[in-house]
């Protein structure tokens, strides 16, 4: 502590009398501190600057941990999840192998990291050799607590198909185009029923228990037959695309400019906008690899019973309910629409990228401000009149418990902020964003030890959601600073162990005005820490937040932030 009050002391008497400049080296040792500086925030107009280097250096923290905890085996790489207790190594979509390479693949097409390409060869190598040959193709079980299934939607069979074609799209290695055509057999030879030129997708083709039709494993697996039509142009893929849409057609019900669908039909039997949403989606997708106009109508009269389904909070804030009545931020089924409609705004952004029609684009603005207004703020950092906001979104409104949940609800709703900011380019939207992102961060470096790997509520699925936003922006690649190529693959099973105290993350902000306010708080307690009032006309700040549970460092922190001031003031005395 001496030498650091030393060195600055001999800086401040370099500066002189005209000009003071404070160094503060604040280490914060306490479970839940939040301390963040991403941008600068007016107080008569916030305007936080969200940058690309800011994301990335999140989406990279998790990928850094997820190459941390693959195990090799089998040639590839393969990642535990934890459910009850139990440790599974799935290699579908969801909650295994297949997520996780979708995922460093897409990071790596932005940053063009090799060691990212490597790790996604090994979770597809691992995939391969998991790989059952049924029914004329290829599938692979889905385990949970209960049992194996196997399961034709995104999160199981149809997302292991499209990880492989994105494998296929980037390394142009057709044995990748090859597991994805199989696996797709397996679907259309198991899980596509069809009756002349209808045809419906079960979700689970050997009915190893009771389920109804649901609506995402249309919309699933009609995407991926319209993917591999396009790269292929095998015509067969597109007729069952097209046959699965006509089932669609002939099973909703219309009435004047309205359309809604039984989902869960033959079990659970509901009308619900999350159901609605993912069909409107496919419709739309239909419309455009085939151009006929029908998918495109039938997909607009969809939203429009959505948006009857809207209640009004204020003038220009909506909000859309759930199957249960519950109002939630994300769709309810989030774990079954991976890759789909995940919020209702994005149906309407989707709606208005496809037709043009404004007004949706409206309805995406008022529910963006429905969930502005139920955000929590959990932490902040005040610099003069810049503010630096924490804030999470509860996944139910009302909802008080602040779980593991969160950073996957902030990263989901974030990517739908990013898509809203692209098209209006109002700051607001990115204003938001940051504060999302900046709770995050704070559970990363906090506590990310308690997230799976895995793509489900996991740091693959959140780094994904995080990364694909940027795309939305059109954002030039920078350098990853992911971990380097391995030159000798794990071969040992990792233990999940909490997070060591070496866990930093250092921001350096430039603050021109006097006098200088600043006041850091506790993310969770949400307790005060330290203010201060600096009256200098420039004020650097290095905030390096290193967690433990040692209380007594953090009194030892503050002390020198108050004596750091107390020198300064001092100087400026004589």
């Amino acid at each position: 502590m001496g030498v650091w009050f030393l060195r600055a002391w001999r800086l401040m008497s370099r500066v002189g009398k005209r000009m003071l400049s404070v160094i503060l080296l604040i280490t914060i040792l306490l479970a839940n501190p939040s301390v963040h500086i991403l941008g600068a925030q007016q107080q008569s107009s916030p305007a936080i600057t969200l940058t690309p280097e800011s994301v990335y250096s999140v989406v990279n923290s998790l990928a850094s941990y997820i190459l941390s905890k693959a195990e090799y085996d089998s040639g590839g790489y393969k990642w535990a999840t934890r459910m009850d207790g139990r440790v599974f190594y799935n290699a579908v979509f969801q909650n295994g192998a297949a997520g996780v390479g979708f995922f460093l693949l897409s990071l790596y097409k932005i940053t063009g990291n090799t060691s990212l390409l490597e790790y996604a060869k090994g979770a597809a190598s691992w995939v391969m050799s998991r790989a059952e040959s049924r029914d004329g193709g290829l599938t692979w079980p889905h385990y949970d607590l209960q049992a194996g299934w196997y399961l034709t939607p995104d999160k199981s069979v149809a997302g292991i198909a499209k990880f492989f074609l994105e494998m296929y799209r980037v390394t142009g290695d057709r044995k990748y185009l090859e597991y994805a055509m199989r696996a797709t057999d397996w679907i259309i030879n198991t899980g596509v029923r069809c009756q002349g030129v209808l045809c419906v997708v079960e979700y689970n083709p050997y009915r190893q228990a009771a389920f109804g039709v649901y609506s995402y494993p249309q919309r699933d697996v009609g995407t991926l037959l319209i993917e591999l039509h396009a790269i292929t142009g095998i015509k067969a893929y597109l007729d069952y695309a097209v046959r699965v849409g006509n089932w669609i057609l002939a099973t909703s019900e219309c009435y004047g400019s309205h359309c809604k669908w039984y989902d869960d039909r033959g079990y659970g039997n509901v009308y619900a906008v999350e159901g609605v949403a993912v069909l409107a989606d496919y419709l739309y997708d239909l419309y455009k690899a085939t151009g006929v106009r029908e998918y495109r109508d039938v997909a607009d009269k969809m939203v429009n019973w959505i948006e009857s389904m809207e209640v009004r909070v204020s003038g220009n804030s909506i909000k859309f309910p759930s199957w249960d009545g519950k109002f939630r931020s994300i769709v309810w089924g989030d774990w079954d629409r991976l890759l789909s409609i995940r919020t209702p705004g994005e149906i309407f952004i989707k709606s208005y990228e496809v037709t043009g029609n404004k007004s949706r684009l409206a309805i995406a603005k008022m529910f963006a401000n429905w969930l502005e207004s139920i955000s929590v703020e959990m932490g902040r950092v005040s610099i003069g009149s810049f503010t630096i906001v924490s804030r999470t979104i509860p996944y139910i409104e009302g909802e008080k418990n602040y779980s593991h949940y969160r950073p996957w609800v902030n990263a989901i709703i974030f990517n739908f902020l990013i898509k809203l900011y692209s098209i209006e380019r109002d700051q607001r939207y990115v204003d938001f964003a940051s504060s999302l992102l900046n709770y995050i961060k704070d559970y990363i470096n906090e506590i990310s030890w308690k997230l799976d790997p895995t793509f489900l509520q996991g740091a693959s699925g959140i780094g994904y959601y995080l990364a694909s936003a940027l795309l939305a922006l059109r954002i030039t690649p920078i350098e990853s600073t992911t971990a380097q190529t391995p030159t000798q693959p794990p071969t040992t099973k990792e233990t999940v162990a909490p997070p060591v105290t070496t866990n930093t993350l250092t921001t350096i902000v430039t603050v021109t005005q006097s006098p200088i306010t600043y006041t850091i708080t506790s993310m969770v307690t949400r307790t005060e820490i330290v203010t201060s009032t600096v009256p200098e006309s420039t004020l650097t700040i290095t905030l390096r937040s290193l967690f433990s549970e040692d209380l007594v460092a953090l009194a030892i922190a503050a002390t020198m932030v108050i004596a750091s001031i107390a020198i300064g003031l001092k100087l400026r005395k004589k």
